[in-house]
């Protein structure tokens, strides 16, 4: 796992086998906005604090499918990519989230209203269930379960280097949403901690696509008939 710091370098590293967390924690949050501009007439607020940690996730081998279960997870996954033969015999499937947790700084108004800021926010981005099937046709031991494993693990490779040259790029977009969210003015505070979390979802949604773009770009690169190829090349039969 590894954490960014709005304006610096990489805290801590390392690979972290978590799932994903369900709902963030939130603190106080909006219930209905007044229609005034916050930004004029809210005091400076506090300098806030947004760090980023990158989970690579845990990944998980499948073995027990045949080769046309792997074909209707093509289909799902709305694939046209096949490997040796015209045919998938291998597969690696992931997701990736978002989750937030954020610390909320309110101030009084003296028409009893308030200003809220974000002063901290936390989020970890995360690959979640990273599984690799292999055709079941091949057992452990063959040459050919090593060879599409060979070819599998490339693309977990590129999953994760590609999150990691994005998250400062992801970390940029998560600082400039908090900067355009704060401050915003709430006419009570209450029940209602997800509000925050939308919006910075709403913000950040255009930087995930460029990155699933990237990422499946960067995959496309070994899913071609000479990659094919060459796996097929490794063992004598298939």
């Amino acid at each position: 796992m590894a954490r960014l710091l709005a304006g610096e370098g990489y805290v801590a590293e390392g690979y972290v086998a978590s799932l994903l967390s369900g709902a963030a924690v939130a603190g106080m949050v909006l219930l209905a906005a007044v229609p005034a501009r916050a930004g004029d007439v809210c005091p400076a607020g506090p300098k806030p604090t947004v760090e980023l940690v990158v989970d690579q996730g845990p990944l998980r081998y499948d073995h027990n499918l045949t080769q046309n279960g792997i074909e209707t997870l093509f289909l799902e996954e709305g694939s046209n990519t096949h490997g040796v033969f015209g045919r998938p015999v291998g597969l690696t499937r992931t997701q990736v989230s978002i989750d937030f947790q954020t610390k909320l700084q309110p101030f009084r108004l003296d028409d009893g209203t308030y200003c809220l800021w974000l002063d901290h926010v936390l989020a970890t981005v995360r690959y979640v269930d990273t599984t690799i099937y292999v055709d079941r046709k091949y057992g452990r031991s063959s040459c050919q379960f090593r060879a599409i494993l060979d070819h599998e693990h490339q693309h977990v490779q590129i999953n994760r280097e590609t999150l990691r040259r994005f998250a400062p790029r992801l970390l940029g977009a998560l600082r400039d949403a908090v900067d355009d969210i704060n401050p915003v003015m709430v006419a009570e505070i209450s029940q209602g901690r997800e509000k925050p979390i939308d919006m910075l979802q709403s913000r950040i949604d255009s930087a995930l696509e460029d990155f699933n773009d990237e990422r499946e770009f960067a995959n496309s690169g070994i899913d071609t008939p000479d990659s094919y190829r060459f796996t097929l090349n490794q063992c004598p039969r298939w």
